[in-house]
């Protein structure tokens, strides 16, 4: 049997993890970099230590990370949030690593910056969760209260679906309107994965 890695991606409110939650339902595993990252972030001594050179003692609040105060200012400086990627993907990678081998099926790795990490190279098929803008700032402010100028701070320093779309095949579309279950079984069976 063959087992592949497949990517899944879009932009932040897109639905990514709903996305991911059904696939799961039908037995496949996901990893969820962005839950492995935060794993890493708050036990890692050393990218503790790190991090509280790069962004002082602050970034911690009783041992877990600060990650308002983080967002903060890594959303207006982009060389300390290439500092923070740099720090943080090695060992996410190294993780992801460690999830394939213990796992003898195909695996789903649920991340919002493939396509902007340059990624995609390292999955057979990397599949685009999009939704239109005005859903998705929506879903973010009802998820955790954020300000809409806020998610567009985010948004804008990720690529749009029509960057990645250029870059795949396979796209989901949560409009709330398309049927997810319906084009998830398509897309997995033009993957030849059943």
């Amino acid at each position: 049997m063959n087992h592949k890695k497949i990517g899944i991606t879009g932009g932040i409110g897109s639905g990514k993890s709903l996305v991911c939650s059904i696939i799961k339902a039908m037995g496949y595993p996901i990893f969820n970099a962005d839950d492995v990252a935060k794993q890493v972030l708050n036990t890692n001594s050393e990218v503790i230590f790190k991090i509280k050179s790069l962004f002082g003692n602050r970034a911690y609040k009783k041992n877990t990370l600060d990650s308002s105060y983080i967002a903060s200012i890594v959303f207006n400086d982009s060389s300390k949030l290439e500092l923070l990627n740099k720090l943080i993907h090695p060992k996410v990678r190294d993780k992801f690593t460690e999830f394939v081998k213990n796992t003898n099926t195909t695996v789903f790795y649920e991340a919002a910056i493939i396509f902007e990490s340059q990624r995609s190279k390292d999955f057979d098929a990397v599949i685009l969760v999009k939704a239109p803008l005005d859903l998705r700032i929506n879903r973010v402010i009802k998820r955790d209260g954020s300000t809409k100028e806020d998610i567009l701070k985010r948004i804008n320093k990720q690529w749009t679906d029509d960057q990645k779309e250029k870059l795949t095949p396979y796209c989901i579309n949560n409009d709330e309107d398309s049927p997810l279950i319906n084009q998830i079984e398509q897309i997995l069976s033009k993957l030849c994965i059943s």
